[in-house]
């Protein structure tokens, strides 16, 4: 529902909205390795205006180089270029469980 400024003091220049949020019952995407999946979401939003090879550098970095990162992203499908916010939660899944089995080798 909304909420006027007029609720809040000092008065906001803009309108609020209460929202509910509902907990799905399992998660939207499924993938090998949680982990890995949540750190290379949080590493493509904390540098996004840097590429997704870029960005995912301080997370994969010590284990690739940045050859095999790009590769990795490759692998996925997905352009070299990308930036990690032009990704879908399916194509983070994916590139974690690429990531996942080339970790594990």
């Amino acid at each position: 529902f909304d909420v006027p400024a007029d609720c809040f003091v000092p008065k906001p220049k803009v309108d609020s909205a209460v929202l509910k949020l509902v907990p799905l019952d399992k998660p939207a995407v499924e993938t090998k390795d949680e982990k890995l999946f949540f750190s290379l979401v949080r590493a493509a939003f904390n540098m996004r205006r840097k590429t997704l090879v870029n960005a995912l550098g301080p997370v994969l970095g010590s284990s690739m180089s940045k050859e095999e990162i790009t590769a990795l992203v490759e692998a996925a499908g997905l352009d070299a270029r990308v930036r990690g916010e032009r990704l879908s939660l399916a194509e983070y899944a994916k590139l974690a469980d690429l990531a996942a089995e080339k970790l594990s080798n």
